[in-house]
């Protein structure tokens, strides 16, 4: 799911490196990701940019805390 709003949202979760992109690899991991969007989405998600599979041009910039 989580992986799924990166695409069409064009934003990521970085690892603590940041260089790179923070995927769900276990049930720990996707919990936190789910925690940190449904955040980002109550307060952005009316205003959000969603983009289908031809819209992709840039690398995607990092989800906002």
């Amino acid at each position: 799911m989580v992986n799924a709003l990166a695409q069409i949202t064009h934003l990521v979760i970085h690892e603590k490196d940041g260089k790179k992109w923070l995927y769900t690899d276990d049930d720990k991991t996707a919990e936190r990701m789910a925690e940190r969007w449904e955040r980002w989405w109550k307060s952005a998600g009316q205003r959000a940019n969603l983009y289908g599979p031809g819209d992709c041009t840039n690398s995607p910039a990092e989800l906002p805390e």
